[in-house]
């Protein structure tokens, strides 16, 4: 078991409450490795051969001071309450100039019903496609390329070049 403290609540004056919690080997591993991963593949390719794994309480400590900072700009705009004269000279709180950028329930309903045409559509076109085209377009949608496919049909290279070539020029047609 590895104890790993994380920041549960922040007061003024710089004062944090911390707690403990208790993961087994097994889910640091997975929580180093995922860290990792993660960082390596949004790392600039430059910096790539520079990245390492981190302990769990690296990777906490990193949570920690975000959150840490969040409360303290939050706390600092509570305390000089971070005022601007609007043109009419009016004294306004800078957070109340600042729209808000969630959308709207009307954008949130158009937004959804647009996904939902366009799932609608993508399911139209893959029943339009046989099983085998089907399982082939879910192996490429998974990262596979054409020869890990072809080894694991026991196909040959070009059959499945031909079929991936067949149902692209289908999704051009449906899709235009």
């Amino acid at each position: 078991m590895e104890k790993i403290k994380f920041l549960e609540e922040c007061y003024g004056g710089g004062k944090y409450k911390y707690r403990y919690f208790e993961i087994t080997e097994e889910e640091a591993q997975v929580w180093i490795e995922g860290d990792y991963q993660y960082r390596l593949k949004h790392a600039p390719e430059s910096q790539r051969a520079n990245i390492q794994r981190r302990t769990c309480q690296e990777i906490q400590d990193e949570e920690n001071r975000k959150f840490r900072n969040d409360y303290d700009r939050h706390s600092e705009h509570l305390v000089y309450g971070l005022t601007i004269k609007d043109k009419d000279g009016n004294e306004v709180d800078f957070l109340d100039m600042v729209p808000d950028p969630s959308p709207t329930p009307d954008e949130l309903y158009r937004i959804e019903e647009e996904r939902q045409e366009s799932q609608a559509k993508v399911d139209t076109f893959l029943n339009t496609l046989t099983e085998t085209q089907r399982r082939r377009v879910l192996m490429l949608e998974e990262g596979m390329s054409i020869a890990e496919i072809a080894r694991a049909e026991g196909a040959a290279f070009n059959s499945i070049k031909e079929s991936i070539e067949s149902i692209k020029k289908k999704y051009q047609k449906f899709f235009n």
